[in-house]
């Protein structure tokens, strides 16, 4: 049992390296959000407070149906999330935005929010004179590109436990017995 011990650093290393990468995998896919017709009043609720973004969906699959919106919003747009309370939320504004491109769906970030309790918020658009689909979701694009450099890292600390490995094996073929 104890030859095995030496090898402990080595495999905990590499196991740390898995573990960031699946973490970092699940991080980077926030899950579902939360999709609403604008312009008028919509009610949602959050489960999770915390930071999300706000996208205005360019083309999406809404309530069964896929539709096309014009890209961005025009000038004159404004959007207000309130509390039941009737305090307001702040957004931070993110235009121009990221884009998110996958299948079924384009997104343009509008802005960032943070919810600090879970609950029932209300959203309003004013100044649409067309129906548009404003998403929700928990992607926080500050740390998109930390979390970019940090997976490129993640390989490196797995050949280093590996070759750590190798290295205990080899130092410890060669000691006489």
């Amino acid at each position: 049992m104890r030859p095995l011990l030496a090898f402990s650093g080595p495999i905990a290393l590499c196991a740390t390296a898995v573990a960031a990468g699946v973490w970092l995998i699940f991080s980077l896919f926030p899950g579902s959000g939360i999709s609403v017709l604008v312009p008028g009043h919509s009610e949602f609720t959050i489960v999770e407070p915390g930071r999300y973004t706000l996208w205005t969906q360019v083309e999406a699959s809404f309530r069964g149906k896929l539709m096309t919106f014009p890209t961005g919003l025009p000038s004159g747009v404004t959007i207000s999330i309130t509390k039941p309370d009737g305090s307001v939320v702040p957004i931070h504004s993110q235009w121009p935005g990221p884009q998110h491109d996958s299948p079924g769906s384009i997104q343009v970030a509008v802005g960032s929010l943070t919810f600090d309790s879970p609950g029932s918020y209300r959203i309003s658009a004013e100044g649409l004179h067309e129906q548009r689909a404003l998403y929700l979701d928990r992607s926080d694009m500050r740390l998109f590109f930390a979390k970019v450099l940090f997976a490129m890292s993640i390989p490196a600390v797995f050949l280093a436990g590996v070759l750590w490995a190798v290295f205990i094996f080899i130092r410890r073929r060669r000691k006489p017995a």
